[in-house]
């Protein structure tokens, strides 16, 4: 997953600094890139779990993952135990390693059949990008796009010849941007018409991105009730609510 060409002159907003510049997209559609030269990605540094709220009355309280829960239809009694044992945390931890061994240094980070593709990319970019890869893989190859996949929430065809993974962050405003802009007609046109399948994996930005962490743990439980892209698509659409650090989280 490391196949992947530099091309300056496109945003990147990091923690340290929104004035330096980075794009990366794969070799076969540097033209496009060219063109476009507008993506945004959000880069990363190490940090540690916390759920950042409001005080009141005393106790530090942040967005209401279970109250979501319940509104989609969930057990909530379920999903609160998920929440509250933090059962996810491991699986949420091995996606962001994953993504780091990878060579994801912000979010939204794509790898079609493992050519990476950085940051909210429009339709056509990705639409390149997938008629430009490999479709027949060896089974080294296969085998590699599998590892990449993990046992991560699948959307389409599991047999599908394109493999697009996501690594992503529910708090990240250019991963919204890529869901409400390009993930539409990406589906469409390749993951219901069986020709590619997708795969979401967390990246949560904790330097930037307190909630996205817990959004992240949440999503995972919502899926251990068949309702992850529910709740992914849920926690998308109504993302300013998880900037909303006066809302309760029974998340500890």
């Amino acid at each position: 997953m490391d196949e992947e060409t530099h091309v300056p002159g496109s945003p990147e907003e990091t923690k340290e600094t929104k004035d330096e510049r980075i794009y990366l997209i794969p070799a076969a559609i540097i033209i496009a890139g060219i063109i476009i030269a507008g993506a945004v990605m959000y880069s990363f540094s190490p940090a540690g779990f916390r759920i950042i709220g409001e005080k009141t009355g005393g106790e530090r309280t942040a967005f209401d993952f279970t109250e979501l829960a319940g509104a989609l239809g969930l057990d909530v009694k379920q999903f609160s135990d998920c929440i509250s044992s933090r059962k996810y945390q491991d699986e949420v931890a091995k996606d962001y390693e994953d993504g780091v061994q990878a060579g994801v240094d912000g979010t939204p980070a794509f790898f079609i059949n493992g050519a990476k593709v950085s940051g909210a990319q429009p339709f056509s970019v990705f639409k390149a990008a997938i008629d430009g890869v490999k479709q027949t893989q060896t089974p080294a190859e296969k085998a590699s796009i599998e590892n990449g996949a993990d046992d991560d929430p699948v959307l389409g065809n599991p047999n599908a010849p394109v493999t697009i993974i996501e690594f992503g962050d529910f708090q990240c405003p250019y991963c919204k941007k890529f869901h409400d802009d390009t993930f539409p007609m990406l589906k469409k046109t390749y993951i219901d018409t069986g020709k590619a399948k997708f795969v979401y994996r967390d990246f949560p930005l904790e330097n930037i991105h307190p909630n996205a962490r817990p959004a992240a743990e949440a999503a995972e439980c919502a899926d251990d009730q068949g309702k992850f892209w529910e709740y992914h698509n849920a926690l998308y659409r109504d993302q300013s609510a998880l900037f909303d650090t006066s809302s309760a989280n029974n998340s500890k």
